[in-house]
């Protein structure tokens, strides 16, 4: 079963009719990752119309002003801390991902009738916002709602259609006009609002707001039926039990826990990791990345190249996850992206040294590579294991550390990066992120629990007992 399953042992094996229902419901909250990922990245294909002589929107944007058009999705996630922490508990992970659909519609009107900076500038915010949510909030509550056994497949199909999101735009982007795409983006968060309606709460957050007989409704939906009433009782009776356990706790005691020390470091080491493995900045500087290596593919070729490398990356995570585990898959995720990127910043540098004519097909091979193997893990498994290292009463405030840490590193990574690559050059700037992401493979054996077939209760147990 869902939270109940990952938390207790009293269903042995979960039945495949009930799987499909979850599978159905990590489907839809998937939209919802392809919704924000896809407005985050909007900005890539349009860049260059908004800064050209002949602005899409009717005004040329400097690059100063591109650069804040594209920094302020970090703000908006940062604020996003703010709505988690006020929000989580009250309204329940389904209502905040609702939220998170609408402040991304939102967005979209704001830019179909965008005429000026200030709408961009709003518009990204907004959508800023509706990213963070999601971010945190989508793993918080698969991690509620799956059973144990499918819990690492059903936890990377929300992340990796948020791969499929950024997929569709840097392929689509280059052929559609600016008003067809941005209405094209629009129909997956409205289509989402309403097929999220359908899908029951999770039964945890029923039981903790006091909710016993919606929770059971839940669990039996869950189910598909598939346990008899006394059992959806017995589960139910569990997990009131672990509420009451968890409300029972003093917040300060708890925060100062070992177990949520611990599980924090290791969230926000993965977290620095994300953010300055370069993928913040690569994708909505794309073009120009791709300018400035005068490869021989054309820009536009090669945007869709590096946008459709990340689905079977996505596809061996989803094949690997549960049968090798989790550390495995980041080590090997790090180790590929690192090189590859490096590899990009030694081609850059050698570029204005020696003739590269013969090669000039490196760029796009080291960003192609580069997209692979980040899409194998780093994008996408530390945002899953925030979901399973916290304990429910802990993961909000995990939550607003990692989102507000997320947008402000966001904003100054894009801000900072213009200047960093107009006085030291671009291949300085891959080198570091080269050097970051290699990081990860240290992170991933020393640091990185293995979560693979493990409850949730396991999971908490082992950091608690490491030394």
């Amino acid at each position: 079963m869902c939270v109940l399953m990952t938390r207790t042992s009293c269903c042995k094996s979960i039945p495949k009719h009930a799987k499909y229902f979850q599978y159905t419901t990590a489907f839809c909250v998937g939209i919802l990752q392809f919704s924000v990922n896809s407005v985050n990245v909007w900005i890539s294909p349009v860049l260059p119309h908004l800064t050209s002589d002949v602005s899409v929107i009717g005004v040329t944007l400097t690059q100063e002003e591109a650069s804040w058009a594209i920094a302020t999705v970090g703000l908006g996630v940062t604020m996003a801390s703010l709505v988690i922490g006020i929000c989580l508990d009250r309204i329940g992970p389904k209502f905040i991902l609702l939220l998170s659909s609408a402040l991304t519609i939102a967005s979209w009107i704001c830019f179909f009738f965008a005429k000026s900076l200030a709408v961009l500038i709003v518009g990204r915010f907004l959508a800023g916002i509706g990213q963070g949510i999601a971010l945190i909030c989508c793993p918080i509550y698969m991690c509620e709602v799956a059973d144990k056994e499918i819990r690492g497949k059903i936890g990377t199909i929300p992340s990796g259609m948020g791969m499929l999101g950024t997929v569709f735009v840097l392929m689509a982007g280059p052929y559609l006009s600016y008003t067809h795409l941005v209405i094209a983006c629009a129909v997956f968060p409205i289509a989402f609002f309403i097929m999220f309606l359908l899908i029951p709460d999770s039964p945890y957050f029923l039981i903790k707001v006091g909710k016993i007989e919606a929770a059971k409704a839940s669990i039996a939906r869950f189910s598909r039926l598939s346990i008899t009433n006394e059992e959806i009782d017995a589960m139910a009776k569990k997990v009131e039990e672990i509420v009451e356990q968890d409300a029972a706790s003093s917040l300060s005691i708890t925060l100062s826990s070992l177990h949520f020390r611990r599980s924090m470091a290791i969230a926000l080491a993965a977290k620095l990791i994300i953010s300055f493995c370069g993928i913040s900045v690569i994708t909505p500087y794309l073009h120009t990345i791709l300018e400035s290596g005068a490869s021989s593919i054309s820009p536009k070729l090669s945007s869709v190249i590096y946008g459709f490398i990340a689905i079977p990356g996505l596809i061996l995570s989803v094949l690997l996850l549960d049968k090798i585990g989790r550390r495995p898959v980041f080590c090997a995720s790090s180790l590929g992206a690192g090189i590859s990127i490096i590899g990009e910043g030694v081609y850059l540098y050698l570029d204005d040294q020696v003739d590269l004519e013969k090669v000039s097909f490196l760029p796009v091979l080291c960003l192609t590579s580069y997209k692979f193997w980040i899409s194998l893990g780093i994008l996408h498994l530390p945002y899953f294991i925030v979901g399973e290292l916290f304990t429910t009463n802990t993961k909000r405030m995990a939550a607003l550390v990692i989102i507000f840490c997320t947008g402000i590193l966001t904003f100054l990574n894009v801000k900072v990066f213009g200047s960093v690559f107009e006085s030291w050059g671009m291949y300085t700037m891959c080198w570091f992120f080269g050097g970051v992401t290699l990081c990860g493979v240290i992170f991933a054996f020393f640091i990185l629990p293995e979560t693979k077939g493990k409850t949730l209760a396991d999971i908490h147990d082992g950091l608690t007992k490491r030394n």
